[in-house]
Formats: C-alpha cells, sequence, structure tokens
C-alpha cells in the first residue's frame, strides 16, 4: 500500500496548525482569523481523507486490514473534531494543539508501517 503522500499530509497539518495556533494566540479575539485558520486546516484534512479513500479500496479483503480501515477512520474523524474545535470562541488553543498532535503522529506511524516494504526500506 502506498501511503507517503496521505503521511506527508499529516505532516503538512501538524505545520499549518503550529502556524495557526501561533497566530490565534497572538490575536485571541480576532474569529475572522480563528475561522480562517480552520478553514484551512479542514481542507487539509479533507485531502488525507481523500488520499485514504483511494489507497484503502485494495485493504478490504482481510479482517486484519478492515481494523486498519476503521482506525484510520476514527483517527480521522477525531482529528477533523479537534480542528473544528479550534474555532469555538475560548477554545484552548494549546491543549486542543497538543491533542491534535498527539492524534496525527501516531497515525503517521501506522501509515508508515503500511508501506510496502520496498517503499518502507527507502524512506
Amino acid at each position: 500500500m502506498r501511503t507517503l503522500g496521505i503521511q506527508v499530509r499529516l505532516r503538512r497539518l501538524i505545520r499549518a496548525q503550529a502556524e495557526a495556533a501561533e497566530r490565534m494566540a497572538a490575536e485571541p479575539q480576532n474569529r475572522e482569523l480563528a475561522s480562517a485558520a480552520v478553514a484551512r486546516l479542514l481542507a487539509i484534512c479533507a485531502g488525507v481523507r481523500q488520499a485514504w479513500n483511494v489507497a484503502s479500496p485494495g485493504v478490504a479483503a482481510g479482517g486484519e486490514l478492515v481494523t486498519v480501515q476503521r482506525s484510520v477512520a476514527r483517527s480521522l474523524s477525531a482529528i477533523e473534531a479537534l480542528v473544528a474545535e479550534l474555532e469555538l470562541p475560548g477554545a484552548d488553543v494549546g491543549r486542543l494543539s497538543a491533542d491534535l498532535r498527539e492524534a496525527v503522529v501516531p497515525l503517521v506511524y501506522l501509515l508508515r508501517g503500511l508501506e510496502e516494504p520496498s517503499l518502507a526500506r527507502s524512506a
């Protein structure tokens, strides 16, 4: 399975969220900034989900792989919920940033483990 593109998008999500959190911390009352940041982050999430949907249809055969599909789907939903929560008035940007990172990083490692052996050795 090829997941390198998904991993790159997830790393981009972490970087974009860190940049947005920094700006949001500097201007905590700026709701337009929060809305724009959340829209951008959700667009990245949509790209991740779309890439996963393209990469994962071939894994539906085995029971263990179906479990992986469910796990990735749950992780993506949790990530999207954390991103959406950033837009709420009074959101704790620091906590949400940490929670988002804690949700994304294990997913990157899971996807790395799904790479085809020849690709995983070269990465």
